[in-house]
């Protein structure tokens, strides 16, 4: 059976723990702080495909007597992967895979310099990648970009505060003939 530590239990890292965990595969959840406290006491909820499932997770702060486990997800925020990185090195051995899921650019460099004969993998978008607002804008398809952007201009007029920033962005939206 595979050993999976997740490390970070923000969305993200609770998520991906609690799927695995239901999935039965043995995965152990580390946390901090209260966030400790609340997943030991109670299930992760998990929101998906419309539906909801509790699942539980065992939740804990170092991997300290976890053993080597087969797979390091980094689930944590980008300033936190050298202190979980050294929190792990009870936890991962020359085989253990480590998957970085987080934004920022530096967490291969810096698993690559803690664990040098880990395998690791950054789960990354390709050059190429638009987000989906983008995407609708371009073939002009109706896309949020009303109740983001420009929900701020319109507020911002009501509060009377200045957003320049937000109509140039607009501007130039028009300006390509994608909004009406």
């Amino acid at each position: 059976m595979q050993r999976i530590i997740v490390a970070g239990a923000g969305a993200v890292g609770s998520y991906l723990a609690g799927r695995l965990s239901s999935g039965g595969i043995e995965t152990l959840l580390l946390a901090r702080g209260k966030r400790v406290r609340e997943i030991a006491n109670n299930k992760i909820d998990i929101e998906f495909a419309g539906q909801v499932m509790s699942a539980t997770v065992p939740v804990a702060t170092t991997g300290d007597g976890a053993g080597i486990a087969d797979v390091v997800f980094l689930c944590t925020k980008a300033p936190d992967v050298e202190g979980s990185l050294c929190s792990l090195t009870t936890n991962v051995g020359p085989s253990t895979a480590i998957v970085t899921l987080q934004n920022g650019v530096e967490a291969p460099q810096l698993i690559a310099a803690k664990f040098p004969c880990s395998p690791a993998f950054v789960a990354e978008f390709p050059a190429d990648a638009t987000t989906s607002m983008h995407r609708d804008l371009e073939a002009r398809r109706p896309s949020e970009y009303v109740s983001l952007t420009g929900a701020v201009i319109r507020m911002a007029a009501v509060s009377r505060i200045s957003v320049p920033a937000h109509k140039e962005i607009e501007s130039l939206i028009r300006q390509r003939g994608l909004l009406t």
